[in-house]
Order: structure tokens, then C-alpha cells, then sequence
């Protein structure tokens, strides 16, 4: 082989596209033409192979690799630990079969894509820092839209099932119902988007009144919804149920239905119970019916028992009677928590005949969230923004320790009722696995393990627990893990559904 100062290689430096990924190096590959002559237009003989140098900074070689005789070579096998980001320059070079090694090539350049693992759109280390996603999950909250999709599109949180809590999922409401998933109350102003689609059952996508506009996104049809004659329920005696002796009567006119029930005055051993069902969470205006007589109780009490406690009216049963008598207005669940009763705890006679229940006004009743700013610590917490996926603020910490430090979150719970509980932490290798999460509640307590190095920047459902009106309920956390425990933020979800 002659001197290859003298070496026309005819060598340049191509990027080859085979099967190409936009995330990954791997179906990159270095491409050159092999030299066929020398300078003086003789053939070359005894070449031997090329050899590839590269470095982070255009015209500086820091690494040299061997290629052998092929004229192509894959930037994986290049580069295995190739940084993101990052540009690396390249240059090839010939060599004979004596050790010769001719001029470097031209040079090209490359710069290593930033990863998108799961496809969705997001780059991983904007996943990582900036939205709190999983960049191994294309759809972080699994409501059925893509991470990209609710921070771009939607503009949905790409952490929450249900971004506006109505309970109806992102998805669901943009491709099934056609409602807003960033609001509430798409259409009515007194129920949610949920509460609606619940309402209407399997009408919701009927136009009923035949303008264009299925039933759930129509506003017109709301009044076909909820008429006053559709929220009137009334109970009469021969629903009601009784607890001791009590005997019925048609004497005396003006009751409702069938006939009435009466008792004489008593210690409140015989109690008559009205129990509703009702449609809608909402305030109720109760009224009570009787028949009256001299012989009848001038301070019958009855006891209304609704989710935000219970109160007695006293009332009149000389008067009044065969009418509906006003006994207040008050908060009712939906469904059968709530009820009327009366006892035999009177100076007289006492008549049992109907109550009624008449939705005054619908109750939207939204997630109650108790961050960890509201919370009380005992014991000594950190507080950090460093891992994103937090509620509020920030998040406080706690290493592994005994039980002695703890965190507390208590709620002001307007109803009376079931609650679904939810915690939110954010996620880290040092975060514990059994993290304790004690639930207080009307019934006694209940302790939850979690796993703090998962699920982190999203509500995880804890369970479904009785809670009293107002700050008797709580939960609580503790150091007593195996590392780390994040403090962040409780959320009391009032089940809607009887």
C-alpha cells in the first residue's frame, strides 16, 4: 500500500436511517464509503480497516474505536451510555495493512434524542420535573387520555381520574357525554355533571322534547328532570314502622291515605318511624299531618333526624289537623339515612299519620381536601417541594422513627354519612412501603398500609368509612415505617349514592 499521505479515500460521513426510532440511538448508524484507489489512481490493495474517533466538542477526539472492515457502525453499540441531550462529533479514518492511517474524514454530528418511553408525547425528564407523571405510563390517572393529552388538549390534570369532581371521568365526559371535565356543572347550576348523567339513567342520550339536544345537554329538559310534583315524597303511616303497641283509626277525617295510627301518652317507649327515599341530596322541607281532636297531645314531639344531626318540634294536635303542618326545613343525603320520628312522650294522645318531604334546594357537595398545611404535626417534620406530585404548597417528611411523630388531618364535614378517603404522597425510592394511614371514624378505626415508592402525585382510595357531622372524624399518620413518610395532603369524598 503506498504512503496514504498520497491516499485518496473517497470517504465522507453519513447518518443512515434504517428502521429509525425517534427515541433511541439504536437504528442510528455511521455510514461511509469505502476508498477503491489511491491518490495516484492505483488500486488499493491492502486496506485493512477504519477506525472512528468522537468527543463532545466539534474538532476534539476524546474516544477512538476500532471498526474493523465494515463502513457502517451503530451509534447503541458506539455509544451505550450515551447522554441525553447530549452532541457527539464523529470522523473516520483508514488504515493498511502496515499501520498507515490516513487524514480524518469530514465531520459529522449527532445529538442523542431526549427519551419519550412510554409514547405519549411528554419528554421523561419533563414527566419527571415538571408534571409529576409517569414517564413509563402514557396515561399516568388511567382515566382514558393521554398524559400529553390532558396537559395540551384537554387541559385536564393528567394526575386525577376526575379533574372537576363531579365524578365522572375526563374521559368520559370529552367522548361520551360531551360535558366539560374541568367543570362541575357543565349544564345546571344545582347538579353536577354526575349527579345528571345518574338522574337521567339510560334517557341521558334521548332528545325527549326532539330539539337537537340529547336530554343531558339540554337545559330545556331539565325542567322534565326535576319537576316539584317528582321531589314531593310522602310517607304515610302504612309505610311507616312502629316500635311498641299502637292501634289505627278512620274516626276522626282529614288524614292521608288509609287511615292514621295513635297512642295514648306514654315514657316514649312507642315510637312511630317515617323513613324516606329520596332522590337527590339537597334541603328538604318537612311537614307532618294529623288528625285532630280535644283528646289529642298539645306537645308532640317529633324528631328529625337529617345529616347534619337531628332537632324536635313540638306541635299542637288539638289544632291544625287534616292539613300539612310546617315542621321546618332541613339537609338530607340521598337516599334512606334520614327520617322522621314521634313518640308516645306527650301530655295526650298522639297521632301518627304522614310526613312529607319537599326538595327545597339541591346540594352539590364537593371533595373536602385537608392539605398538610391545614394538618397538626406532633413531633418534629420537615417540609420540601423537591419531588413534584404534592397537593398545595409543599409536603411534609418524616424519617423512620417509633410512632412519636404524627401527622393528623381533620376534616369539617358538612353531612353526616359515608366517606371515601383518599391520601396523596409523593413518590420516591427512600419513601416507606408500609406507611401507616389511621382512619378515625364514627365507628371505631381502621389502620391502612401503604406503599409510598409508587402511586405518587394522584389520589389513592384508603376506603369507605361512617363519619359524623362536623371534627370528630380523622386521620392520622406516623413514623412508625421502614424509611421515609410523606405527609401531604386527605381527601373526604361524600358518597352520593344511597
Amino acid at each position: 500500500m503506498k504512503s496514504l499521505k498520497l491516499l485518496t479515500l473517497s470517504l465522507f460521513l453519513v447518518l443512515f436511517f434504517g428502521v429509525v426510532s425517534r427515541t433511541h440511538a439504536g437504528s442510528m448508524y455511521l455510514a461511509w464509503d469505502a476508498p477503491s484507489t489511491t491518490t495516484d489512481g492505483t488500486p488499493l490493495t491492502d486496506l485493512a480497516g477504519y477506525k472512528i474517533y468522537y468527543g463532545q466538542t466539534a474538532g476534539i477526539y476524546t474516544s477512538v474505536v476500532n471498526a474493523g472492515q465494515q463502513t457502517q457502525y451503530p451509534l447503541a453499540t458506539l455509544l451505550p451510555n450515551s447522554i441525553e441531550g447530549q452532541t457527539y462529533y464523529f470522523a473516520v479514518t483508514a488504515y493498511d495493512t502496515a499501520g498507515n492511517e490516513s487524514d480524518l474524514s469530514n465531520e459529522v454530528n449527532y445529538t442523542i434524542p431526549w427519551k419519550d418511553t412510554d409514547g405519549d408525547g411528554l419528554l421523561d425528564k419533563d414527566e419527571n420535573n415538571i408534571y409529576g407523571t409517569n414517564p413509563t405510563l402514557a396515561d399516568t390517572d388511567g382515566d382514558g387520555l393521554s398524559d400529553y393529552e390532558e396537559i395540551y388538549t384537554s387541559s385536564t390534570s393528567p394526575l386525577v381520574v376526575d379533574t372537576d369532581g363531579d365524578r365522572l371521568s375526563d374521559s368520559d365526559e370529552l367522548y361520551l357525554y360531551g360535558t366539560s371535565p374541568t367543570l362541575a356543572h357543565t349544564i345546571s347550576q344545582d347538579l353536577n355533571d354526575g349527579e345528571l348523567v345518574a338522574q337521567w339513567g339510560d334517557r341521558w342520550n334521548a332528545d325527549d322534547d326532539g330539539d337537537g339536544l340529547i336530554n343531558l345537554l339540554d337545559p330545556d329538559a331539565m325542567d322534565e328532570l326535576i319537576t316539584k310534583e317528582d321531589l314531593i315524597i310522602i310517607v304515610d303511616n302504612t309505610e311507616a314502622t312502629f316500635r311498641g303497641t299502637w292501634s289505627t283509626s278512620k274516626v276522626v277525617t282529614g288524614y292521608w291515605g288509609e287511615n292514621y295510627h295513635f297512642q295514648k301518652a306514654g315514657a316514649g317507649q312507642n315510637v312511630a318511624v317515617w323513613t324516606p327515599a329520596l332522590p337527590y341530596t339537597g334541603l328538604y322541607n318537612v311537614y307532618a299531618r294529623w288528625t285532630s281532636y280535644p283528646n289529642r297531645a298539645t306537645n308532640a314531639k317529633y324528631e328529625i333526624v337529617h345529616a347534619q344531626g337531628s332537632e324536635i318540634v313540638e306541635v299542637n294536635q288539638t289544632q291544625n289537623g287534616g292539613q300539612w303542618v310546617f315542621l321546618g326545613t332541613y339537609p338530607f343525603r340521598v337516599g334512606s339515612e334520614g327520617f322522621v320520628q314521634l313518640s308516645d312522650d306527650a301530655n295526650n294522645y298522639v297521632i301518627a299519620d304522614a310526613i312529607q318531604f319537599e326538595l327545597e334546594e339541591l346540594l352539590s357537595v364537593e371533595p373536602i381536601v385537608v392539605d398538610n398545611t391545614e394538618a397538626t404535626f406532633r413531633g418534629t417534620w420537615s417540609t420540601s417541594k423537591v419531588v413534584t406530585g404534592y397537593w398545595g404548597e409543599n409536603y411534609h417528611f418524616q424519617k423512620a422513627g417509633a410512632g412519636q411523630n404524627v401527622a393528623v388531618w381533620t376534616p369539617a364535614l358538612p353531612y353526616t354519612g359515608l366517606y371515601n378517603v383518599y391520601a396523596r404522597w409523593t413518590s420516591y425510592p427512600n419513601r416507606a412501603t408500609n406507611a401507616k394511614y389511621e382512619i378515625v371514624h364514627a365507628q371505631g378505626s381502621e389502620i391502612v398500609e401503604v406503599n409510598q415508592t409508587q402511586n405518587g402525585g394522584q389520589w389513592v382510595f384508603l376506603g369507605t368509612y361512617p363519619f359524623r357531622v362536623g371534627s370528630e372524624g380523622f386521620v392520622q399518620l406516623s413514623d412508625d415505617a421502614n424509611n421515609y413518610v410523606i405527609a401531604d395532603a386527605i381527601q373526604f369524598e361524600l358518597q352520593m349514592e344511597p
